[in-house]
């Protein structure tokens, strides 16, 4: 959808971006942070877990992305899904 509308407003100088992050810390995964990204527990359901940097995200590094993607740096991208998760992953143990 993202690449879709970016085509459709190039022409009219509008670009067209979206951020999919991973866990931030925001009141939004309060409620969530104990229970499913405690490294015991997605171990113990067969899940590899992997975060880089092995902590969560603060929204300042969001809004850094965001902040630069407005920018006229970021003036030739467009169209783009950029994943702001520290790397992280979650894969099945085999």
């Amino acid at each position: 959808m993202t690449n879709h509308i970016s085509r459709d407003c190039w022409n009219q100088n509008v670009r067209v971006n979206c951020i999919a992050p991973g866990p931030i810390a925001t009141s939004f995964l309060d409620g969530v942070s104990n229970f499913c990204f405690q490294q015991d527990f997605i171990l113990g359901k067969g899940l590899k877990y992997s975060l880089f940097p092995h902590r969560i995200g603060k929204p300042e590094e969001v809004a850094s992305l965001v902040a630069f993607l407005l920018s006229d740096d970021a003036s030739y991208i467009s169209g783009q899904t950029v994943i702001c998760s520290g790397g992280m992953t979650f894969a099945r143990n085999i």
